[in-house]
């Protein structure tokens, strides 16, 4: 119970066009953050699906692509993304400069 107080910083490093978890919470919430080098798909190829997770992002730093089956959209810095469970998604920075994302799972995956 209490105050946790989590740095980032050296985190940024595992986290290059990769998913990388910070906190989980149980069957509550699972944050994370996402650094999308320039001109990078994630995944690679096809679609990102969590079937029973809402997910939000918040873009830190840069600008970034969501797409879903139906359209894209452009996330600039400052905005935040929702997607719904179940939503094919994938993220692309077609830009020249990096981008960071904060990301909330709700509830977490593989719960």
């Amino acid at each position: 119970m209490g105050t946790h107080i989590l740095s980032c910083s050296n985190s940024w490093e595992n986290a290059i066009n990769k998913a990388q978890t910070i906190f989980k919470l149980a069957n509550a919430v699972e944050i994370g953050i996402l650094k999308v080098e320039p001109l990078a798909k994630l995944p690679e190829s096809g679609f990102s699906i969590h079937e029973n997770s809402h997910e939000f992002g918040y873009v830190l730093e840069g600008n970034v692509i969501i797409a879903n089956d139906e359209e894209e959209r452009e996330i600039k810095e400052g905005e935040m993304f929702y997607n719904d469970p179940g939503t094919p998604h994938y993220t692309l920075n077609n830009t020249t400069k990096p981008s960071k994302v904060l990301w909330f799972l709700i509830p977490p995956l593989n719960n």
